[in-house]
C-alpha cells in the first residue's frame, strides 16, 4: 500500500470524482484509477463503486475512509516537519506567470508556499500568456500560471475566472451612477494599458472600438500606471480585476458596470508540461498552497476537459469554450454570462447589488 494510493482515494471521495480528483492531483484520469485499483487489491475489499455521476463509497469505503484521512493528514504532517528540520539547497522552483497575475495573484500563494517550505528558493519570471507557454514548453520553467493557453503538450487546472471591469475614480462623473454605457463612456478620456498586452486586446474588443486613433486616450505600458492615472481622476479605465480587487476594497477606485458590454472573463490556470511526471517537493508544496488559495467544488467551473469529448469534439469548459486544440490556441476571453467561479466570487470583494462607488468627499 503506497501513500499516493491513499492519497488518491481522499481526494477522490471529497472531490465526487475521478477525473476531478486526477485534476486535482495533477496526474491523468488512467493513473489515478490503477492508484485506487490497486489500494482496492491491497486491502482485499471494493472501497469506491463508479457511476455515471462520479463516485460513491461502498460500506467497506465508508469504513476505511476516516483511517484513510488521518493516515495522509498525520504523512503530511510528518514531511511538513521534515521539512522545517532540514531543506536540500538544491531545491528551486521557477514559475511563469502573466502580468496581472505575477503581481496581484501570486503574491498571496508564495506566502503559503513560504509557510510550507520556509527555505524555499523561487524565481519568477512574468510576461504574456504566451511567452509564458514558450518558456514552459522550452522547459525554462517548472509550471505556469497564466490566462489559459491551449496546447496539446501542456495539462492545465482552471483555479479562477478573472474579469475586466470597468473602474472609476469615486468622484468621476461615472463613478456618482449606479451603471453606465458604451454611449456614456464614449464621452470619457480612456487609459489603455499596452497595446501588446492582452488587456489591450480585451479593452478594445469589449469597447467595440475600430477607430480607437480618433478618439482621446493614454495609453501606458505600466498597470499600475494605469490604476494611479484613475486614481488622480486622469480618465477610466478597464482593467481585470484580479489587478484592483484592493482599490475596490478600500475605496479608492470603484467599478462600474456597463449594461450594454457582455461580460469579458477569461480562465486562470496553473499549467505544467504532460512529460514532467508527476510533481514533487516545491512544486508539489506550491500545487498545495494553490488549491488551498482556490479550492474546487464540483458545482463551480469545471477543469480544463481532455482534447475530444464523448461527442468527438474539442473538449471545452464549463462555458463551451475550446479548452485544447492541435496547436497552441489562446483561449479566447469569453463575452458571456459571469462563470461562477469569478474572482469576485472565489475572494468575495464587494457585495454585488450594492453601491459601487461613493464620493471620496462623503
Amino acid at each position: 500500500m503506497q501513500m499516493a494510493q491513499i492519497e488518491g482515494f481522499v481526494e477522490a471521495v471529497r472531490s465526487g470524482s475521478i477525473s476531478l480528483a486526477a485534476e486535482r492531483l495533477y496526474i491523468t484520469q488512467p493513473a489515478l484509477s490503477a492508484r485506487l485499483q490497486g489500494l482496492e487489491r491491497d486491502v482485499g475489499r471494493i472501497l469506491l463503486v463508479r457511476g455515471r455521476r462520479g463516485v460513491r463509497l461502498t460500506d467497506a469505503g465508508r469504513a476505511f475512509l476516516p483511517y484513510a484521512e488521518r493516515g495522509l493528514a498525520a504523512f503530511e504532517e510528518g514531511m511538513r516537519e521534515l521539512r522545517h528540520q532540514t531543506v536540500s539547497h538544491s531545491e528551486h522552483l521557477t514559475i511563469g506567470a502573466s502580468l496581472t497575475v505575477a503581481g496581484y495573484v501570486l503574491p498571496a500563494l508564495l506566502r503559503d508556499l513560504a509557510e510550507r517550505w520556509p527555505s524555499s528558493r523561487v524565481t519568477v519570471r512574468s510576461g504574456l500568456s504566451e511567452e509564458v507557454l514558450r518558456a514552459l514548453l522550452r522547459e525554462e520553467i517548472d509550471l505556469a500560471v497564466h490566462r489559459h493557453v491551449a496546447h496539446p503538450a501542456i495539462v492545465s487546472t482552471q483555479i479562477l475566472t478573472d474579469e475586466l471591469v470597468l473602474v472609476v475614480h469615486p468622484n468621476h462623473p461615472l463613478g456618482r451612477a449606479e451603471q453606465t454605457s458604451l454611449a456614456e463612456l464614449a464621452e470619457a478620456r480612456l487609459v489603455l494599458f499596452d497595446r501588446t498586452s492582452d488587456d489591450y486586446r480585451l479593452t478594445i474588443a469589449a469597447l467595440q472600438i475600430s477607430d480607437i486613433e480618433r478618439r482621446g486616450y493614454v495609453e501606458v505600458d505600466d498597470l499600475e500606471v494605469a490604476k494611479r492615472m484613475v486614481r488622480t481622476g486622469d480618465g477610466v479605465s478597464l482593467l481585470p480585476r484580479a489587478a484592483v480587487q484592493d482599490e475596490l476594497r478600500d475605496g479608492t477606485l470603484c467599478d462600474v458596470p456597463v449594461i450594454d458590454m457582455p461580460p469579458v472573463t477569461w480562465p486562470v490556470v496553473v499549467a505544467m508540461r504532460k512529460d514532467a511526471g508527476e510533481p514533487t517537493g516545491l512544486a508539489r508544496a506550491f500545487l498545495q498552497a494553490v488549491r488551498s488559495a482556490y479550492p474546487r467544488r464540483s458545482h463551480e467551473a469545471s477543469p480544463m476537459r481532455s482534447a475530444t469529448d464523448r461527442s468527438g469534439r474539442p473538449g471545452s469548459d464549463s462555458s463551451g469554450a475550446v479548452t485544447r486544440s492541435t496547436r497552441a490556441t489562446r483561449q479566447p476571453a469569453k463575452v458571456a454570462p459571469r462563470a461562477s467561479q469569478s474572482l469576485a466570487d472565489t475572494k468575495s470583494i464587494e457585495a454585488r447589488g450594492k453601491p459601487r462607488c461613493r464620493s471620496a468627499s462623503s
